[in-house]
């Protein structure tokens, strides 16, 4: 397994489009959840991560995942649901790794390297979130040592 992460080259981002929507196909058909079910059309994607660096992850030449690091909040965070609200940080969001290739590593792998990312940028910290009826994801995150702070209402998702 050669991993690397590298900015996205407009054709992986398609790809790495495809691979969000496995990942939602994959967890409302094992785990039931609807969050990424059905995923959003490709244009409201590419909307929604204008302004965002798009990473690829991939292993030799094989595109097995993705993730995107901006300097801006989602419109739904409030200052108020960071321990320190005005310290420097970036935002990640929109990572996924393909159903096949998850289990291995390659997200630990992949977290090191944005946590690698975040110091190189000059940030205190990063900020995300996640889904909040998917005990095995926020378990991944905590053995990883991210702290939950808050449960955000969003519709009829709780994030």
């Amino acid at each position: 397994m050669a991993l690397t992460i590298r900015p996205a080259w407009s054709h992986e981002i398609a790809t790495g489009y495809d691979i969000l929507r496995q990942c939602g196909v994959d967890m409302h058909q094992r785990l039931g959840l609807d969050h990424w079910y059905p995923f959003m059309a490709y244009d409201s994607f590419v909307q929604s991560v204008q302004g965002s660096t798009i990473y690829a992850v991939l292993d030799d030449t094989q595109q097995i995942g993705l993730f995107t690091l901006t300097r801006q909040p989602r419109s739904y965070y409030r200052p108020d649901i960071w321990q320190d609200p005005w310290a420097d940080a970036l935002y990640f969001g929109s990572f996924a790794v393909l159903p096949e290739r998850q289990g291995g590593g390659v997200g630990a792998w992949c977290m090191a390297q944005v946590d690698r990312m975040t110091r190189a940028a000059g940030c205190t910290a990063l900020r995300f979130d996640a889904v909040a009826n998917h005990p095995a994801l926020l378990s991944f995150y905590e053995r990883l040592g991210y702290q939950r702070l808050r449960t955000l209402e969003l519709s009829d998702r709780a994030l």
